[in-house]
């Protein structure tokens, strides 16, 4: 294949005119220019690149020039129509240049104007009762034939820009609806079910234009079927059940758009309440159909909508999941320094444990075990043989020794045969530890006022690389200095812990040192994006409340259950700022305080959920009972 050469030219400007050889007498009156490139392509018009002077030649006056606009003031008493006015335009980075005479034409007034399409809302098929900003696509043209918008941001009103709009049926249509966008885009609020004709008079010129608007009842549900999910039904898991809602037209609803009261109107009975009972169904803040089986065994449900048998199904529903085996452990260093104060911690976070279905699951309540494999943890220490997730003792800490050498440990689910891993950790002598490094710092926010102290400084983690490259865990009191190339970016040391932050958007070079070495170095940026949430989620999957709790409870707060995190890892819930919804408000919700509410007489299921400012949105199923 040949080799082909690439050239990349920076855009030019080649060739400068004015579009219009008139122009309207009025203050603000408008100057046509266009640029175009080496390649005949228009380019974006600067004003500040441009000198313009423009003289009144007929009333030999000197005609005003719009500073920051591509405008002309005509408003002048003595110019009149058919003045001629020279304009001298020169495109200050290039030199080119042009001289125009323009004539003095009547301002331009609404001369015609007709009805196009009435645009169906995004993924409607009709145009429902109460929908607003629906669109009227039109054509306006001026006195002159050329086409115009109608004035941008007006109404609602029944008059916009010289047009009158009136309805055979102002319940159906509202004139007084019509209004225009910062584009002049036309729309108007739907009223009640019906058909309504609009008609638009330009009262200048009397020009007439019809549209006929038909408005129906927002879509429901007159029949709903549910079917079995294609992934597996395990008992005291949340699975999305696939539905079809069919509504009044034939067409089939949009989980989302299927209407809280129509949703109260999905009934379901079983026959086999030990495995699925009705209440174990409910809808959650996307509209999904969610079912979290109560036991393990064969059920056929009865889907009901509005009392009518809708359709059955079978359901086969497998046990609870458990955890079932270890299949790794990450961020545990292989290497200590050996000394007994190279330590780190291991919890739940760092094991990746499957259940009995060979899926990733996150421990909750089980005991980690944690054993030397010959019965002496003599090269590296443990300070304790088991910890509790959700417990007491929640992490067990490994620590170096002044032994060089390795350890085997078995790490292994309590109670649950052949569910362990054997990890093999050792430590090395300080001299054989050839190099350092900084973990990377990611997502640094900067604003003015932040210091070491603030939530969004980040600790600096050095690790230590042995000649064949294994990472080291070390032993504490390296650091004794941190620099940083740009004062942005802040650096702080105290008890050996190195720590950056940052005021500002800024980059910089941070080095870490032990007196006079720098031990590693990192390129860091530290970035301005306004933190918002990132991460959303609630301690528990469900919860169980009682009847007619009516403020914050310590067993019974929802909101207690939140953490929202911003992109910078950050707990930002008590400032995130969010909304709560309930799938039954008559039964349970949560105010804006964050307390919960409940019904002093109903019983049953509803789905809580918290959608951020941003529109991140979690949920959880919260039992009244």
């Amino acid at each position: 294949m040949d080799d082909e050469t690439i050239s990349i030219e920076s855009e030019k400007a080649e060739a400068l005119t004015v579009k219009k050889p008139t122009i309207e007498k009025k203050a603000a009156a408008a100057l046509e220019l266009e640029l175009l490139n080496q390649y005949g392509e228009e380019m974006t018009l600067n004003r500040a690149d441009f000198t313009i002077t423009a003289y009144n030649t007929t009333a030999t006056t000197a005609v005003p020039v719009a500073g920051a606009k591509f405008e002309l003031d005509l408003s002048n008493a003595t110019f009149e129509k058919d003045n001629k006015v020279v304009v001298t335009i020169v495109h200050n980075r290039t030199g080119l240049s042009v001289i125009e005479t323009l004539t003095i034409v009547d301002e331009a007034i609404n001369n015609q104007f007709e009805f196009g399409n009435v645009i169906i809302p995004e993924e409607q098929t009709k145009i429902y009762a109460g929908d607003t900003n629906v669109e009227v696509e039109y054509v306006l043209v001026d006195q002159y034939g050329n086409k115009i918008e109608l004035a941008a941001n007006q109404g609602p009103a029944a008059t916009i820009d010289g047009v009158t709009f009136v309805s055979t049926d102002t319940t159906v249509v509202d004139p007084a609806t019509f209004a225009t966008d910062a584009d002049g885009k036309l729309t108007f609020t739907a009223g009640s079910k019906g058909t309504a004709t609009i008609t638009a008079l330009v009262a200048a010129t009397g020009s007439v234009s019809t549209v006929a608007i038909d408005v129906v009842d927002s879509e429901a549900v007159s029949s709903f079927t549910a079917s079995a999910p294609a992934s597996l039904v395990v008992a005291s898991e949340d699975v999305v059940i696939p539905f079809v809602a069919i509504d009044q037209f034939g067409a089939q609803i949009k989980a989302k758009d299927v209407s809280v009261a129509d949703r109260a109107k999905v009934t379901f009975s079983t026959s086999n309440n030990a495995v699925i009972s009705a209440s174990d169904f409910s809808f959650n803040a996307d509209g999904e159909l969610v079912l979290n089986a109560t036991g393990a065994g064969s059920a056929t449900i009865y889907v009901y909508f509005d009392g009518a048998l809708q359709n059955s199904i079978s359901f086969s529903v497998e046990e609870a999941a458990v955890a079932t085996r270890i299949t790794a452990v990450k961020d545990i260093p292989a290497l200590f320094e050996a000394d007994t104060t190279a330590v780190k911690v291991i919890d739940k976070d760092n094991l990746t444990v499957v259940d009995q279905y060979n899926r990733e699951m996150t421990l909750t309540s089980e005991t980690v075990d944690i054993v030397a494999k010959d019965g002496t943890a003599n090269i590296i220490t443990i300070d304790g043989a088991s910890f509790t997730v959700g417990g007491g003792d929640e992490d067990v800490q490994f620590a170096g020794t002044s032994t060089a050498g390795s350890e085997v440990f078995t790490i292994s689910i309590n109670g649950v045969t052949g569910s362990g891993i054997d990890v093999t950790i050792g430590t090395v002598k300080t001299e054989n530890i050839v190099s350092y490094e900084l973990e990377a710092v990611e997502n640094l926010y900067g604003k003015a006022g932040h210091d070491k102290d603030s939530a969004y400084a980040t600790t600096l983690v050095l690790e230590g690389k042995t000649s064949a490259g294994k990472v080291v865990a070390l032993k504490p009191g390296k650091i004794t200095n941190v620099t940083s190339t740009n004062a942005v970016i802040g650096t702080d040391v105290t008890g050996n812990v190195g720590k950056i932050f940052a005021t500002d958007e800024a980059t910089a070079k941070v080095a870490v040192w032990s007196g006079a070495e720098k031990l590693a170095e990192i390129d860091v940026e530290a970035i301005t994006d306004a933190p918002m949430a990132k991460t959303n989620k609630f301690s528990e999957e469900s919860v169980t409340v009682a009847q007619n709790i009516a403020a914050v409870d310590a067993n019974t707060a929802i909101s207690s259950l939140l953490t929202i995190e911003d992109q910078y890892g950050v707990d930002i819930t008590a400032t995130a700022g969010g909304m709560w919804t309930s799938s039954d408000s008559s039964l349970v919700s949560v105010d804006a305080s964050g307390n919960t509410v409940s019904s002093a007489t109903e019983t049953g299921t509803a789905t809580i959920g918290y959608v951020t400012s941003n529109g991140l949105v979690v949920t959880i199923n919260v039992t009244v009972e």
